[in-house]
């Protein structure tokens, strides 16, 4: 079984690409195909538009690593458990709640560097962060009148 590493820009692709557990559907997803978007069979694999990349119905992967996708835009993995893992709910956390859980953990944690004597920089906590509203809308507001 083979996974599938690059290129994976959501999770609706990251499930076109996995097999399910035989016998496991509890509530889980249910991929419609597997595929290898972006194989290339010819000479000139350099020269190759992405835009004529063909899905092919090939078997589905056995896992699938999101990587700097999920980097840039972390808040898309928010209900993974749910979809991909058949969860009854996710956490029902808003980016705020996620936002402010966040900074008390950093701030603990430049304090525990700081009682081991080693220098931090502020900016090496927001770089996990700095993606959490990419691509929403901006100006959002919860029930509670907060922004989302």
């Amino acid at each position: 079984m083979f996974d599938i590493n690059g290129g994976i820009k959501s999770l609706e692709m990251a499930l076109a690409h996995i097999e399910p557990t035989p016998g496991d559907s509890g509530g889980a997803f249910v991929p419609g195909y597997g595929s290898y978007n972006g194989l290339w069979q010819g000479d000139d694999q350099q020269n190759r538009a992405e835009e004529d990349s063909e899905w092919g119905d090939l078997p589905p992967v056995g896992g699938v690593m999101i990587g700097r996708e999920a980097w840039s835009r972390p808040w898309m993995l928010c209900d993974a458990d749910v979809r991909v893992f058949g969860e009854k709910s996710n956490t029902g956390k808003s980016r705020r709640d996620v936002l402010e859980e966040y900074c008390r953990y950093a701030e603990r944690m430049m304090d525990e560097y700081d009682s081991w004597g080693v220098k931090t920089s502020q900016r090496n906590f927001m770089k996990p962060i700095f993606g959490i509203f990419a691509l929403e809308p901006v100006g959002l507001i919860d029930s509670r009148g907060f922004m989302v």
